[in-house]
């Protein structure tokens, strides 16, 4: 039988989200450039978000948010903290516009939270040790009435 190591969840609900991003001061750059990921990357079983928000907070800096819908999606709407914008099938050539500290918190949407599974378990993969999936993406944010941008 396998042992369990305890892990923390990787996964984190909008309101959690929310709560750690206080009121929008997140380090959004705002270019949204599009820059392939790799195919291959099995995706694990989710595990239950509600586990201590502030072991996902960062030292020093505010939570680094990826969005990584397509830029029509993002022009639609998008969290008001985002810090980059890369489309799920090119994070593996933008690794450059995450942080660089791989202990750093990332926390990563898309429209509902699949695209943003997919890439949570690859970033994991090669290295990142604080990843969270944003479980509902945009949608449960907005359906929560939690503010939104939209526009270039």
């Amino acid at each position: 039988m396998a042992s369990h190591d305890k892990q923390m969840p990787d996964e984190i609900s909008i309101s959690e989200l929310h709560e750690i991003a206080g009121n929008g001061n997140g380090h959004g750059n705002g270019h949204g450039q599009e820059v392939g990921l790799p195919q291959g990357v099995a995706p694990r079983q989710g595990v239950a978000p509600r586990q201590g928000v502030a072991l996902r907070q960062g030292v020093g800096q505010g939570p680094f948010v990826l969005d990584v819908r397509t830029h029509f999606e993002w022009v639609a709407a998008r969290l008001p903290f985002t810090s980059e914008r890369v489309s799920y099938d090119a994070v593996a050539d933008a690794l450059d516009r995450l942080p660089e500290d791989r202990s750093h918190p990332i926390y990563v949407y898309c429209r509902v939270g699949n695209r943003s599974r997919f890439v949570t378990d690859y970033l994991k993969a090669i290295g990142y040790r604080r990843v969270f999936n944003v479980t509902g993406g945009i949608v449960a944010w907005t359906l929560a009435g939690l503010p939104v941008e939209r526009g270039e």
